[in-house]
């Protein structure tokens, strides 16, 4: 087995886009949700292959957090994986940024209008293979409302305490990688602001 090639900090980011190169592209396959790009590419090796891309539209995905502690999660039954899954709210909407789709959303499979939003964080969600970016918002402050879910979603809400969410998680029970990246990314968002879930939650009693 070939060992990787170790290089130094400097040499990785000088080469990281010029060791590629790009001889043509065309599309490979294509739906209204997701379309599939085969790339005629030289590697870094000098060799030529093919490399496929999968590309979609950026999609958020919303924390709701509520003053005495607590989010909420949607549940619905994934078929790629034959599994129940709980998860944030998240999806995309073609033609708006960010933070309006993670408002449209949050409606949609909620029902929830929140007043105040931050985005903490965002990232690629499988760059081995896809250029989808996700984008990742705390809600607070929200007004309950009527959920508006597509016709082809079949959606449960969860109101639980957020350490409820992180028992779910140490147990297994939360399978969704998106879910699982956005609690990360919450902790991670708290620990820079020296804060911990209940004094950001505080102004809010």
């Amino acid at each position: 087995m070939r060992s990787a090639q170790i290089l130094s900090t400097s040499r990785i980011f000088e080469n990281m886009n010029s060791d590629w190169k790009t001889v043509g592209k065309k599309l490979a396959y294509e739906n209204p949700f997701m379309a599939i790009w085969e790339y005629d590419v030289v590697r870094p090796n000098g060799k030529r292959a093919p490399y496929y891309v999968l590309t979609r539209h950026p999609f958020s995905v919303i924390i709701p957090l509520t003053p005495d502690h607590q989010t909420y999660l949607v549940g619905q039954y994934r078929f790629a994986i034959s599994q129940y899954s709980w998860e944030f709210p998240m999806g995309s909407v073609t033609g708006k940024d960010p933070l309006a789709m993670a408002k449209q959303e949050l409606k949609e499979e909620t029902g929830f209008i929140a007043k105040t939003w931050e985005e903490i964080g965002s990232y690629a969600v499988a760059p081995g293979h896809a250029s989808q970016r996700t984008h990742v918002f705390i809600a607070r402050d929200l007004t309950e409302g009527v959920a508006e879910p597509e016709e082809y979603e079949f959606l449960q809400l969860k109101k639980l305490p957020f350490t409820e969410l992180e028992t779910m998680i140490a147990k297994g029970e939360i399978v969704d990688g998106v879910t699982l990246t956005a609690v990360l990314l919450l902790k991670n968002y708290l620990q820079k602001k020296n804060q911990n879930l209940p004094s950001l939650l505080s102004s809010l009693k």
